[in-house]
C-alpha cells in the first residue's frame, strides 16, 4: 500500500522555490503567513483560546514561529524516545506512526520468552499497528508544554509537507503578550499536575492521548479560568442586549464561571458559546 502511494503522488513544489515570495513585502509576507498558517493553529484549543483572547498573538506565531517542512517518501519525522521540542501539524500527504511498544525492537525483545515468529508474520504484525496521520493532525503536541520525548515514530509515506511550532520561539512570542503568557505558564502547569495525579495514556498523537483538555482548562487557577472564559462571556452579554432577564442569566453564568463551577468556551466553527462543567460521580456499593 504505501509503495503504490510513492509511486502514484507527484512530487510537492517546496517553499524555498518559489521565487516570488522573495519579492513579497515584509507587510504582504506577513499577511500571507497568517492566512496559511493561522487556521492550523487555532485547530489547537488552547491557542485558539489566546487568539480570542489577543488577535495578535496567533499572527506573531505565525510570522515568528512556525517553519514549513517538507518530507519525501519515507522520511523520518522524529524517531522513538527523541527529546522533542516542537510540535507538528501535518498540512498535507500521509504520515504513518508507530507507538514504541509496536517497533520492531520492541516487538522482539517481547518475544524472546516465546516462541518466534518469522520476520513475515512480525512485519505483518507492525503494520497493522501503524496509526494514518493525515492533513490537520497534530503530533507531539504535548512538547508545547511540557518537557517531552517521542513514544514512538513517525515516517512520511507519501509526499508531505507540515508546519512546526518550536517552543522555544513560542515561548519568545508569549512573552511579547504578559496576559497570555500567565494564562500559558497556568496551563502548563496544571495540564503536567493532571497528568501526574490521573496517570492518563501518553502519546505523539493527539488521537490517542487520554487527556481532556475541558478538565485541564476547569482546573486553571481562578483568575486564569476566568481570563479564558471572557471573549464567550462577552458574547452572551452582547446576546442579552437591553432584555433585563438575559442579562440577568448572563450575570449568574459570569458568577459560576469566578466560583469554579464552569467555563464558557465557543464552537470552533459556529461560534456558540459553550458551558464547561465538570461533573463528580460518587458511587456507594453496601
Amino acid at each position: 500500500l504505501q509503495v503504490s502511494r510513492r509511486m502514484i503522488t507527484e512530487k510537492l513544489v517546496a517553499r524555498k522555490d518559489v521565487v516570488v515570495l522573495n519579492m513579497l513585502s515584509s507587510r504582504i509576507r506577513d499577511s500571507l503567513w497568517l492566512e496559511l498558517y493561522g487556521p492550523k493553529l487555532t485547530a489547537n484549543m488552547f491557542l485558539r483560546i489566546c487568539d480570542q483572547l489577543d488577535d495578535q498573538v496567533v499572527r506573531d506565531l505565525a510570522v515568528h514561529a512556525v517553519t514549513w517542512k517538507q518530507l519525501d517518501s519515507g522520511a523520518t519525522l522524529f524517531r522513538d524516545n527523541e527529546s522533542m521540542g516542537q510540535a507538528f501539524i501535518v498540512i498535507t500527504g500521509n504520515l504513518s506512526y508507530l507507538p514504541s511498544e509496536h517497533l520492531l525492537k520492541s516487538v522482539i525483545k517481547g518475544e524472546n520468552s516465546k516462541p518466534s515468529k518469522s520476520p513475515q508474520r512480525q512485519t505483518s504484525s507492525i503494520d497493522s499497528h501503524a496509526v494514518d496521520a493525515g492533513p490537520k493532525i497534530w503530533l507531539c503536541e504535548l512538547a508545547l508544554w511540557c518537557r517531552w520525548s517521542t513514544t514512538g515514530q513517525a515516517e512520511s509515506v507519501m509526499p508531505s509537507e507540515c508546519l512546526s511550532l518550536k517552543v522555544t520561539d513560542m515561548s519568545t512570542v508569549f512573552g511579547m503578550h504578559p496576559e497570555i503568557a500567565q494564562i500559558a505558564q497556568d496551563y502548563s502547569s496544571t495540564l503536567c499536575t493532571v497528568i501526574g495525579r490521573t496517570k492518563p495514556h501518553l502519546s505523539d498523537l493527539r488521537q490517542l492521548l487520554g487527556i481532556n483538555e475541558d478538565s485541564v482548562i476547569c482546573a486553571l487557577p481562578q483568575v486564569s479560568r476566568c481570563k479564558v472564559s471572557q471573549p464567550a462571556l462577552a458574547a452572551v452579554y452582547q446576546a442579552a442586549g437591553a432584555d433585563a432577564d438575559r442579562v440577568k442569566a448572563a450575570k449568574k453564568l459570569e458568577d459560576e464561571v469566578g466560583a469554579g463551577k464552569c467555563w464558557l468556551g465557543q464552537d470552533e466553527e459556529s461560534g456558540t458559546v459553550l458551558r464547561v462543567v465538570q461533573l463528580v460521580i460518587l458511587r456507594l456499593i453496601r
